[in-house]
């Protein structure tokens, strides 16, 4: 546990009872409401393209590079699933932590009619990415490599459209 120093900003992104997800220092941590106030005099402008597929897919290339790390969810290293959820994070979608409950959000979509960013799942579940368009999609893909855009050459199990 560690204690924050007061004043210092935090993301919020998400809310659970009386807890507050927070993103700070790019690490995901869980501060109680009470200890948390808004920022006076600060807005958030939100354009009505601010949640759009093309927006997802470019804050996910921002990470192309960062490691994979084995149940990693920050920017100093993600697994599949955890990459997935940070992502849709940042634009107030709070998606399941794991693969499989992962592929039971959003809506089915089928393989002909796929959209960048609808979610791609593979090996039975296993596996998730985004679709990025043109047959390719991103991904934190294994030990030993990083996130990275790569071509759709094997079967997807299912897909789900979250936007």
């Amino acid at each position: 546990m560690d204690i924050l120093p007061e004043g210092d900003k935090v993301s919020v992104i998400g809310e659970e009872d009386n807890w507050y997800k927070i993103l700070y220092n790019d690490e995901i941590a869980y501060v109680y409401a009470d200890y948390i106030e808004s920022a006076e005099n600060e807005t958030t402008e939100k354009t009505e393209n601010s949640n759009t597929p093309e927006s997802v897919l470019a804050f996910a290339k921002n990470y192309l590079g960062v490691p994979y790390v084995y149940g990693g969810t920050t920017p100093g290293g993600f697994d599949c699933s955890g990459f997935v959820q940070y992502v849709y994070a940042n634009f107030g979608i709070n998606l399941p932590r794991v693969t499989y409950d992962q592929m039971n959000v959003g809506v089915p979509v089928s393989c002909d009619s796929l959209q960048v960013g609808d979610l791609l799942f593979f090996r039975g579940g296993g596996h998730v990415g985004i679709y990025a368009g043109n047959g390719t999609y991103i991904h934190a893909p294994r030990t030993g490599r990083t996130v990275s855009i790569d071509p759709l050459n094997r079967d997807v199990y299912c897909a789900r459209r979250i936007l």
